[in-house]
């Protein structure tokens, strides 16, 4: 009672309070669900290895992972960890369709490689913590003995999800040997990135 008597005499002390609490409460909601663990990504990695790639079966009714998967996509995941080491991720994306993206624990999706018309990708890079930059030079121009783009990741945990489309069902088998070319492996860090 005493506080709305003090309160009351400076409306704009009570406005400026209410502003401020409304703020803080806008704020804390949205850091907490940017901070939190997507219940979508709890549910796909809960069962894959660290560091390697598991092969989703063909969608159907009973074995669809996550909603709005297509039946008409295979999918190939790697759930990966650089806490310790350093991951290198590598693939083939043959044309449109084809893509590889990579998703943080809340859900966000911070890098997303599509395959484009007439002109087969190779993916390879290496992801690394902590951090939150893309280090590469021009990918274009990198020879077989220089090393990989670097990835540095906000998250040292994550999933990269390899999408390939099948045209036909004859040609499934063509797909799956395609979706093969998806690796993704744990390498030791060099001396100066301890």
């Amino acid at each position: 009672m005493r506080v709305l008597r003090i309160l009351g005499g400076n409306s704009r002390l009570l406005l400026a309070a209410t502003i401020a609490a409304f703020i803080i409460h806008i704020w804390t909601t949205l850091a907490a669900v940017r901070e939190a663990e997507s219940p979508a990504y709890a549910s796909l990695v809960k069962d894959l290895p660290t560091n390697q790639v598991s092969y989703m079966p063909p969608v159907a009714p009973d074995t669809q992972q996550l909603p709005f998967m297509m039946p008409d996509i295979r999918y190939a995941v790697c759930r990966f960890d650089v806490s310790k080491q350093d991951v290198r991720v590598q693939a083939k994306l043959p044309g449109p369709g084809w893509s590889l993206s990579l998703h943080a624990p809340n859900g966000d999706n911070f890098l997303y490689v599509p395959g484009i018309e007439e002109r087969k990708i190779d993916v390879d890079f290496t992801l690394r913590a902590p951090g939150s930059i893309f280090e590469a030079k021009n990918i274009e121009q990198l020879s077989a003995s220089q090393q990989a783009p670097t990835l540095s990741l906000k998250y040292v945990q994550g999933v990269a999800i390899f999408r390939a489309p099948v045209g036909a069902l004859a040609l499934r088998r063509q797909t799956d040997e395609q979706l093969n070319s998806l690796e993704c492996f744990a390498v030791q860090r060099s001396r100066k990135q301890r």
